[in-house]
């Protein structure tokens, strides 16, 4: 520093006057590329973005979520999940805010349910709040697709038996989409279903009602699904043998565009028979049902204006039922619709396959294997 003083470098050496004239110059030029780099780092640097205060609504859920709800404190929950569903329909007004408002409303509910911090009745008491404020919601018949759809996928994620009441609405609702999730929901809590009487009666009940109108292959075969409850044989069988009638009137008026629904249905009845669970009058009424489901299927498949979707639901659907016919009735030399039909297509295909079918069902000359007790199908099948 001594040196510095006296102009002299760290050496010893006298400081040049233009070296010293020349840092003069770099310091002011120094100082400003300094500034330049705050600036950009000022300009690069993110946000951060304030966080919007927990509305009251919120903010009562969150004392409401570690302790222990009743029934006084209902009105709580439900004003928050109203409210939710004001934001949602105030978002889905614009158009390009519609996805935003469908993820963020199904986000919420994920939180709200899944928060560290909830107690088991907590999160018993939001589903079963949903549950209740949802089934208006369905029942309704009326409301934006949108809102519908999105409720019910909510029902989905939760995963939750005490929402029970909206999914049992839900599956009668008019919307397609919500009848197809809350079917679904049911099928992912069979197991808690099925283990309450009352609430296994009450979700078979709803799903026979609606199966008896459902008119979309698709829902159908879903809610032949929910029905189909692995510990409820004997209430669950002529619940879907019900389904199955009002199908059959359906198809008997238009054997058109067949699809594969009633697979799901043969499929359970072939699971309860090898369990042994099918006793021998629940037998008959499946057999009784299943062959003119096979009649109907086997015509059809001689048709020339089958697409090749309906073509393979037909296909799938013969050889679904002629082997549950097969392994129930056990008879000593079975007729072979199926094994025909896949031998070839075509003119000789479709009618050896009838005659498959009429030793199944029989003709006027011919009694079938079916017509004789204990299965007792009338002639034809009709």
């Amino acid at each position: 520093m001594q040196n510095l003083r006296r102009g002299e470098s760290s050496s010893g050496e006298p400081f040049d006057d233009n070296r010293r004239v020349s840092m003069k110059r770099c310091i002011p030029g120094l100082n400003c590329l300094l500034l330049c780099v705050a600036a950009i780092v000022a300009c690069c640097a993110t946000p951060v973005a304030a966080q919007p205060s927990p509305s009251k609504e919120d903010q009562a859920m969150d004392v409401l979520r570690v302790g222990t709800p009743s029934d006084r404190d209902n009105p709580i929950v439900d004003d928050w999940i109203t409210k939710e569903l004001d934001k949602l329909r105030e978002m889905i007004k614009q158009p390009v805010l519609v996805h935003e408002g469908v993820t963020g409303f199904s986000d919420r509910f994920k939180k709200q349910y899944n928060h560290a911090d909830n107690s088991p009745k907590f999160k018993a008491k939001l589903a079963e709040r949903a549950g209740e404020v949802f089934a208006k919601l369905f029942a309704g018949g009326a409301g934006d697709p949108i809102v519908l759809r999105s409720a019910a996928t909510v029902l989905q994620d939760m995963k939750d038996v005490n929402t029970e009441p909206a999914l049992l609405a839900g599956v009668q609702s008019n919307n397609q989409a919500v009848r197809y999730l809350c079917a679904g929901s049911i099928i992912q809590l069979h197991d808690a279903i099925a283990s309450d009487a009352k609430q296994a009666t009450a979700a078979l009940d709803a799903i026979g009602k609606a199966g008896a109108v459902e008119v979309n292959g698709v829902a159908m075969r879903r809610l032949y699904q929910a029905a189909g409850m692995e510990n409820q044989v004997a209430t669950a069988v002529p619940v879907m043998v019900e389904m199955m009638d009002a199908r059959l009137a359906k198809m008997r008026a238009n054997p058109r565009d067949l699809d594969r629904a009633e697979i799901a249905a043969v499929e359970y009845f072939a699971k309860a028979d090898s369990g042994g669970k099918l006793d021998a009058p629940l037998r008959t009424e499946v057999v009784q049902r299943l062959a003119p489901l096979l009649r109907i299927h086997t015509t059809r498949f001689a048709e020339s204006d089958l697409s090749d979707d309906e073509r393979a639901a037909v296909m799938a659907t013969i050889a679904n039922v002629e082997d549950l016919l097969k392994r129930i009735t056990k008879p000593t030399k079975a007729p072979d619709v199926s094994g025909v039909m896949q031998k070839g297509e075509g003119n000789d295909a479709a009618l050896n396959m009838e005659i498959e079918l009429l030793q199944w069902i029989g003709s006027k000359d011919t009694p079938g294997v079916l017509n004789s007790a204990p299965w007792n199908v009338p002639t034809g099948a009709p």
